[in-house]
């Protein structure tokens, strides 16, 4: 009698045993939603994918070749999507500091002095914080250029390097950010890269 409860009993316990394995592994595999400062990203493995962005930064150069030991004025704007009153605006521009000079950092004098501006050769990086004093924010308007800083580039040497603004990133703690005034939620953006080429 035993042996027939232990025939029936074995294989109903791996089917079991079957199926919760295949419910662990098709919970891992799918993505998790993770909430960084108030910014919805999808986790999927490694990479991190954005939410639709709602605005741009975009570099601004004469000319994307520039020549050894010589400045060049770069700027760094935002293009919004559509209308938004701002709380905050964190900017993080990355460079190699090992090949280029950044001096003469400056802000758009439309803008509210940055609480905290500094080129971090250490870090390589240029920062620019603006924090919004006033209750309604600060207003920027769809499809028009915002300026936000400015600085001069002088290469050290020869070849092909970027500039680009610092993205989130899981655990990264100088990345760009920009508080909407209404949510108090950050805004998901994209941004273009400044290719340089550098002539001796």
């Amino acid at each position: 009698m035993n042996n027939k409860y232990l025939k029936i009993l074995i294989p109903v316990v791996a089917i079991i045993v079957i199926l919760e394995s295949v419910i662990l592994i098709s919970r891992a595999s799918k993505p998790q939603t993770a909430n960084l400062d108030g910014q919805n990203m999808e986790q999927a493995g490694d990479a991190v994918v954005d939410q639709e962005p709602v605005l741009e930064f975009m570099f601004e150069t004469k000319s994307n070749t520039m020549q050894l030991n010589r400045a060049s004025l770069v700027k760094v704007n935002m293009v919004p999507v559509a209308d938004y009153n701002l709380d905050a605006v964190e900017l993080y521009v990355k460079y190699d500091p090992e090949v280029m000079t950044i001096s003469g950092l400056n802000y758009d004098k439309s803008l509210p002095k940055p609480t905290f501006s500094k080129v971090s050769v250490e870090k390589g990086m240029v920062v620019a914080n603006f924090l919004i004093s006033e209750e309604a924010g600060f207003g920027v308007r769809s499809g028009e250029i915002q300026g936000l800083i400015s600085f001069m580039v002088t290469p050290k040497v020869p070849g092909n390097y970027t500039l680009e603004v610092n993205k989130v990133t899981l655990g990264e703690e100088s990345a760009t950010l920009v508080v909407d005034n209404g949510t108090k939620n950050a805004l998901p953006f994209t941004s273009n890269k400044l290719d340089i080429n550098v002539l001796e």
